[in-house]
């Protein structure tokens, strides 16, 4: 069985991992642990994996695989409700997708995150 865990940034920039707790929908903040409040905005599921360097992999995660020349990564780590499930979606080839079903969590690489690298999606 998958650990069910989720991941947001703190007003101070720290991130916090853990389970969620959001108390009010027309509030701006959640907390983690009952204990860390964190921005809505910020918040992605553990995917129940781990990369090549066995760092949890969260949706919004920016991931790449470095032995390959490939026009479809990097790629972010994002929810699709049609699939029900992960999928990674090509930072610079817009039609590219690649589900978990077909590449190894182990061959990826965590590269960053959209809440903090956000200058990696705004320059393609």
């Amino acid at each position: 069985m998958r650990e069910i865990k989720f991941r947001g940034r703190g007003n101070h920039g720290c991130w916090y991992c853990g389970l969620l707790s959001v108390f009010s929908p027309d509030s701006d903040l959640a907390l983690i642990n009952n204990a860390f409040e964190v921005e809505l905005d910020t918040i992605g599921q553990f995917t129940g994996l781990q990369d090549g360097n066995d760092m949890d992999i969260y949706e919004g995660d920016i991931v790449d695989i470095p032995e390959i020349d490939d026009d479809e990564f990097p790629a972010v780590v994002t929810w699709e409700d049609d699939s029900a499930s992960f999928v990674l979606y090509s930072l610079y080839n817009k039609t590219g997708r690649n589900t978990f079903d077909t590449l190894r969590s182990t061959d990826v690489v965590v590269i960053g995150n959209i809440h903090d690298n956000p200058g990696m999606i705004d320059r393609l």
